[in-house]
């Protein structure tokens, strides 16, 4: 088959000998790039090669990956270019985001965990509320910002070079050829593999990847009036395999998609003038983590096409059409000035999104669209995305006009996403902590908590849950709840709580002796929130418990009003590793046992970030509790790596005063976090109600007597809602802590 084709083209070159400068046009030469996914990065050293034999590209088209490397090529990107923005995305990091952002963690005062393990919602209408395991907001701000100065282009004939890439809709399967419209539109919705990427609505049509209709489009540049067509086909070591070779689940889902898209090819070759196969035999279509390897498999095959590649440059000279360009040089595109917004408006992709605030975007009117808006807007987009759960969050430039001065000013469309919510919801979240600490003098302390919590959704006229943990105590808790007036919710919760209740039966006492505790709970609540930044929240409890402790003589059970007021203001994302904001909590409440108890607690943090990856944190807490009746709850934790290191997590005290200064410095922050972590803290306390049955005093903050003192170094790994923590601790009394906590 290649000797045929090459003996067409010295036939060509022949023909054209004899045809007098000028007295006809040059032949029109086609680029085609196949679909591969990471493969597709080899059509990178290919485009360089045929710039080297000086061979004009006078349209591209392109499928799936072969879509993204054409459509930047034909916007003016070279080869370096490319290379470049490569280099300097994160390509794994882009790929590995969730679909919608994990599960936003509700406003709750003094938070100590979360449902970090996993989330998924489900009705009659299917499991999961996405369509994809893949997010692509990151995919979309990649493409954004490498292609914000042609967004104003929406007829792909205009671009540097003509360009066409192919789509299928997933409704009809029709195959779709987009020529105009949003270039970063086009390229998402032909790139959307099916089940990791979800359909694209793009117009009418909901989009998946054009491989499945047609991988390599040859006949369409020969419809356009190609007269050579140059095809890279990076799939066609795959066409022929053994069962050896399907032996894993990525390698089954890799020759999955080659099956799909090779029969939309193989009637297409004959066409072709030269198809270039890189042997790409150790890489697939997942590998976007080898893209140096990839590119270096397309640098050594296209070595092998150079007579082919000879052979049709030879028409050109004989026409002195020969276009020799530096594969190194800047590309054109970034000779374009930015353009410039005027005014801002919002369009939904879907029907799930009724309201949006522009308020934030109005800053940009009136102002060029640079790498410093792009940057904002990007954070923007993230912060919006998290908090409200979008899938994504892009932009279009619409209504592009010239002004006199020859900038281009236009619209800054908003377009959000978000796929509808089910009625039902699963959740669990994992937590806990394991310390080993030495202390002069005193045997080495081993504590280990691990605490479980699953909860049940269901969204209705009203919300009903059950969540059930296990934690120092066995819980169930069921709740009924209803939003009213936007931002006011009414709720009652009724649970019941077995094992660990009184601050000396806790697990991590190790006194060798578990006692049973029991408590029925009911609660009648009503709160404010705006599900974003502040919560304020009044609150009425019934609570009868009862302690199975027999040393117990006094204060043993009986029942327990309650009544408090909770509020929190928070800008800062929860976790162990805050980047940038501030939070404080406030809590008051009053029990009316055999006397008045209180408990008032207060604390306030703020994150300041000095540098791209660089956070510093300041933290105040104040808390203080008398208690009859004493339960865990009634009493605050005083260790762990939210308070004093070198004591256990679950240290509980009566009274503290806690000062904290931390250092994170973020080695990588997306997608999996790693950060160095520093602390240095000091406290006052007063008595631990969890080594031993105390008598608490009334006054607050009045039972404040030693003080610690503590530094700690710590490695942490955060990704999606789980954090986690591992370090060393040293305090003033020479106590050391070995320890890993879960978040």
């Amino acid at each position: 088959m290649v000797k045929k084709r090459v003996l067409i083209l010295i036939i060509f070159v022949f023909v054209f000998s004899f045809i007098p400068i000028g007295t006809k046009d040059r032949p029109t030469v086609a680029l085609v790039l196949s679909g591969g996914g990471a493969r597709g990065l080899a059509h990178i050293p290919v485009i360089e090669e045929i710039e080297r034999f000086g061979i004009p590209i006078d349209m591209v088209l392109g499928t799936s990956m072969g879509a993204l490397v054409g459509g930047l090529y034909a916007a003016g990107y070279s080869p370096s270019d490319m290379r470049n923005l490569i280099e300097q995305t994160d390509l794994i990091g882009a790929l590995a985001i969730a679909t919608v952002p994990p599960l936003y963690t509700p406003l709750h005062v003094f938070q100590k965990n979360r449902e970090n393990l996993f989330s998924f919602e489900f009705d009659k209408g299917g499991l999961g509320s996405t369509p994809s395991l893949i997010g692509d907001q990151q995919v979309l701000n990649i493409l954004n910002n490498a292609l914000s100065k042609i967004a104003y282009i929406d007829d792909f004939d205009r671009l540097e070079i003509p360009f066409r890439c192919i789509g299928t809709d997933i409704i009809s399967g029709q195959r779709l050829i987009f020529s105009q419209g949003s270039l970063v539109s086009a390229i998402r919705g032909s790139i959307s593999i099916p089940v990791l990427f979800s359909p694209y609505p793009i117009g009418k049509h909901y989009v998946v990847d054009g491989g499945l209709v047609d991988n390599m489009p040859i006949a369409l540049a020969k419809e356009m009036g190609a007269d050579i067509v140059i095809a890279v086909d990076v799939n066609a070591v795959d066409y022929e395999v053994d069962a050896e070779s399907v032996n894993s689940i990525t390698s089954l889902l890799n020759q999955l998609i080659v099956v799909l898209t090779k029969n939309t090819i193989t009637n297409q070759t004959q066409l072709a003038d030269l198809i270039i196969e890189p042997p790409l035999f150790g890489q697939t279509v997942l590998d976007f983590h080898k893209a140096s390897e990839i590119l270096q498999v397309g640098e050594a095959a296209v070595e092998s096409y150079q007579e082919q590649l000879k052979t049709i440059a030879a028409v050109f000279e004989q026409l002195d059409a020969l276009d020799v360009k530096d594969p190194n040089r800047q590309g054109t595109y970034f000779a374009l000035d930015d353009v410039y917004i005027a005014t801002v408006s919002h369009k939904a992709l879907d029907v799930n999104i009724t309201e949006f605030d522009l308020k934030p975007f109005n800053s940009f009117i009136g102002y060029p669209f640079n790498d410093l808006q792009k940057e904002t807007i990007t954070a923007m987009f993230d912060k919006i995305r998290e908090r409200e759960r979008y899938a994504t969050l892009t932009f279009a430039y619409t209504d592009a006009i010239q002004s006199v001065d020859g900038k281009i000013w236009g619209n800054l469309e908003v377009q959000t996403r978000a796929f509808e919510k089910r009625r039902s919801e699963v959740a669990a979240g994992v937590y806990g902590s394991t310390s080993l600490i030495f202390a002069k003098g005193n045997q080495a302390k081993l504590d280990f908590i691990g605490d479980l919590k699953v909860r049940y959704s269901l969204y209705s006229v009203v919300d009903w849950s059950v969540e059930v943990a296990n934690e120092d105590a066995f819980s169930v808790f069921t709740a009924v709840s209803k939003r009213f007036a936007k931002k006011w919710v009414g709720g009652v919760e009724v649970g019941y709580v077995s094992g660990g209740i009184h601050p000396t039966n806790l697990r991590s006492s190790f006194r060798g002796v578990a006692f049973r505790d029991r408590a029925f709970i009911s609660c009648i609540s009503i709160k404010w929130d705006n599900q974003d930044t502040t919560l304020i929240k009044l609150k009425s409890n019934l609570d009868y418990v009862s302690f199975g402790n027999p040393d117990l003589t006094i204060n043993k059970k009986g029942f327990i009003p309650s009544f408090s007021i909770e509020a929190l203001y928070s800008t800062l994302t929860y976790g162990f590793f805050p980047q940038e904001g501030l939070r404080g909590d406030f809590l008051a409440s009053g029990e009316l046992t055999k006397q008045f108890d209180y408990r008032l607690a207060a604390q306030f943090l703020i994150a300041i970030p000095i540098s791209n990856n660089d956070t510093i944190s300041f933290k105040v807490n104040g808390s203080s509790a008398t208690a009859t009746l004493q339960r865990s709850s009634s009493y605050y934790d005083y260790g762990g790596v939210r308070g004093i290191a070198t004591y256990s997590t679950t240290t509980l005290v009566d009274q503290m005063v806690l000062l904290g200064f931390d250092y994170y410095h973020f080695f990588k922050k997306k997608p999996l976090a790693v950060v160095l972590y520093s602390s240095f803290k000091g406290g006052f306390k007063g008595d631990i109600v969890s080594d031993c049955v105390v008598e608490t005093t009334a006054l607050p903050f009045s039972n404040l007597k030693s003080y610690d003192l503590s530094a700690a170094v710590a490695l942490g790994l955060s990704f999606a809602t789980t954090d986690l923590l591992m370090g060393v601790a040293l305090d003033n009394n020479l106590k050391v802590a070995l320890f890993i906590e879960v978040l």
